[in-house]
């Protein structure tokens, strides 16, 4: 099992390809970022399904995830919303008890989704790092879930998300909400705030994969 921390230098391109490759369980479908844009320029036919793509937000009272299904739509490729949400640990409770609820949560959504890549957000600690080493300890779990699920899993930092789904590193949190929405197709903004970001860092993968933001644009 490999962890990918992606940097979008295309030097490495081919090596994430081979990675992704190797990382697929045996006898399963092999998707790699070529892959994935062949589905975006309609070049791989409709039959050949989805990528669904599990994008988390780590936390320890509250772990954001959202799911995305990357596929062909009329003509080209579209990215669409299959599920959304968030687990919640109760507050003043043993962090190992909290621990093992999200190890425990973190499979069950990989068995329901049956992600082909997970994207996980990278912790930025500004000034006080004590504060986020429960949080820490909780993507440390996470990453060990998707790993014992065998699936590949792609790192990103909050610059990056920002930049991936508005072009701008320093977006605020209502302009990424907007885009959200409206990259999606939904009526209203995701709640709570941990699930709609869960699924912008959903989204970063898929337009990094695909090597192009503007390839994705849902109905065309």
């Amino acid at each position: 099992m490999y962890i990918i921390k992606k940097t979008g230098a295309a030097g490495r391109r081919s090596r994430e390809n081979l990675l992704f490759r190797e990382a697929v369980l045996p006898g399963a479908k092999l998707w790699t970022f070529d892959d994935i844009y062949g589905i975006i320029q309609g070049n791989i036919d409709a039959e050949a399904g989805c990528v669904i793509i599990l994008g988390i937000d780590p936390g320890v009272g509250i772990v954001g995830y959202g799911a995305l299904s990357v596929g062909r739509g009329a003509g080209m490729g579209h990215i669409s919303a299959i599920g959304h949400g968030v687990i919640t640990t109760p507050p003043n409770t043993d962090i190992c008890i909290r621990l093992e609820e999200i190890y425990s949560d973190m499979l069950t959504l990989a068995d329901k989704f049956h992600p082909d890549a997970a994207a996980v957000e990278e912790l930025f600690f500004v000034n006080n790092t004590t504060t986020g080493i429960p949080v820490a300890e909780a993507r440390g779990v996470i990453l060990l879930a998707l790993t014992r699920k065998k699936i590949p899993v792609f790192e990103y930092t909050p610059m990056q998300v920002k930049t991936a789904l508005t072009g701008y590193g320093k977006a605020t949190k209502k302009q990424m909400m907007d885009q959200v929405t409206l990259r999606l197709g939904l009526s209203e903004t995701p709640r709570p705030d941990d699930a709609a970001d869960a699924l912008a860092i959903a989204m970063c993968h898929a337009f990094t994969s695909a090597g192009s933001m503007t390839s994705f644009r849902r109905g065309i």
